[in-house]
């Protein structure tokens, strides 16, 4: 499976996700398909992603950044 099915696979439409999460699991599937790059939460718009900013709430009510993917 390629970089690009593995990530369609992984981030899925009307979810959002924190930066955090995103760079994580991109740093992951980089390492995995040999991607020299640093991976950015926003790499995902070079992958044909349709993203906006989200502010996301964790347990403790505390306002964190992300993408909600579209």
């Amino acid at each position: 499976m390629n970089l690009q099915e593995e990530l369609r696979l992984t981030f899925r439409p009307g979810v959002r996700y924190t930066n955090k999460q995103i760079k994580s699991t991109l740093k992951y599937l980089y390492e995995i398909h040999g991607v020299k790059s640093k991976a950015k939460a926003q790499d995902l718009k070079l992958f044909g992603f349709n993203v906006k900013r989200a502010i996301i709430r964790d347990e403790d009510r505390k306002r964190i950044e992300g993408l909600l993917i579209l």
